[in-house]
């Protein structure tokens, strides 16, 4: 894809300025980067003492749990619906 037909949004999470360029919606961009923020704020109120970079890893896991929770849930469902049939 052109880069001049992606979609441009600029963010801030963490009190950071970050320029987003992609495919999605800039709705879609900012939905995604509302949730990165609300996550990462709520782990930094939790952990003041830690960087933004542990902030980050911590985030990162706790997005990697979500989804690997969710593809289980998937895949239990897919199986499930295939036994009906």
């Amino acid at each position: 894809m052109e880069e001049s037909s992606l979609n441009t949004l600029n963010v801030h999470i963490l009190g950071q300025s970050y320029t987003l360029r992609g495919e999605k919606s800039p709705a879609e961009m900012q939905q995604v980067a509302d949730y990165l923020n609300n996550v990462t704020q709520k782990l930094q109120k939790q952990f003041p003492q830690y960087s933004s970079s542990r902030i980050a890893i911590l985030a990162s896991l706790q997005f990697a749990e979500e989804l690997l929770e969710l593809r289980k849930d998937y895949q239990e469902l897919c199986e499930a619906l295939n036994g009906v049939r």
